[in-house]
């Protein structure tokens, strides 16, 4: 029989590559760091350009792909509310067996339940025509495209201490249980292949347990700041602070999946 020819580089990328973003949730982080890296070159440009200059004009065009990223993101939340919906009636978002823990996952999947409708609803009124636009943000009341969507992230709020508090009590679990398998793995009398395989899966589970800790404290900051009343007039986070934390984040997440991707 003959061997096949080794598989070039590129190959082997466009495989993975692949492979990586078939998943819908591996495309939204992609896009994710396309978002606030837009964001991000845009900003720097406006704040180092002057007006009517070359750079100032690029910073314009950055910033427009930015807003169309973002409402592109929008539209791919519209297959989250079934998956909220189902977490809720089955419990698929609870991590442990106490009640506490059922409490939890059942709490985070209400909020999103709560959240999805509201952001819809939100997404749609920014997307009326000009006219109905103007007529519709000129009243004011929970009504409003912006109101509506603080009141998502209000929903987003809840669940993120819940999902925080969630993520903290695993991490402490995991924390205690390997250092309870160090303590048996001293205490035998030769150590085995089994022990070292079984610490490489503890650091694997902190570690991706610490990257979900952190990209929702990153969260939880901007998340505040849009549940406010009158978040898009007067911010209580800046924009540079705000969307900065998202772009962090949105680095993190990235991080979080290839590390998945490559465990696989």
């Amino acid at each position: 029989m003959s061997q096949q020819p080794p598989q070039s580089l590129i190959d082997a990328f466009l495989q993975h590559y692949s492979k990586f973003f078939a998943s819908g949730s591996h495309q939204d982080k992609g896009l994710k760091v396309l978002q606030w890296t837009l964001w991000l070159f845009a900003y720097r440009l406006q704040q180092t350009s002057a007006a009517g200059s070359s750079s100032h004009t690029v910073s314009k065009a950055l910033r427009k792909l930015y807003n169309e990223v973002t409402f592109t993101r929008y539209l791919l939340r519209f297959y989250g509310l079934p998956d909220a919906l189902l977490a809720f009636r089955t419990g698929g978002w609870t991590v442990g067996s106490s009640k506490f823990a059922k409490f939890l996952g059942s709490l985070m999947a209400l909020c999103m339940v709560g959240y999805y409708p509201l952001e819809h609803v939100a997404y749609v009124k920014w997307m009326l025509p000009p006219s109905l636009q103007s007529s519709s943000s000129s009243r004011k009341g929970w009504h409003t495209a912006e109101s509506l969507s603080a009141y998502s992230c209000r929903f987003w709020l809840v669940y993120l201490i819940a999902e925080s508090t969630q993520t903290s009590l695993s991490l402490w679990r995991l924390y205690r249980e390997q250092e309870q398998a160090i303590k048996d793995n001293h205490q035998s009398e030769e150590a085995s292949d089994n022990n070292n395989n079984e610490q490489d899966d503890f650091s694997v589970a902190i570690r991706s347990h610490q990257l979900q800790l952190a990209r929702s404290l990153l969260f939880t900051l901007p998340c505040y700041s849009w549940s406010l009343p009158n978040w898009d007039t007067q911010p209580w986070l800046p924009e540079g602070t705000c969307h900065g934390l998202l772009w962090i984040e949105s680095v993190v997440s990235m991080v979080q999946a290839i590390r998945s991707y490559r465990i696989r």
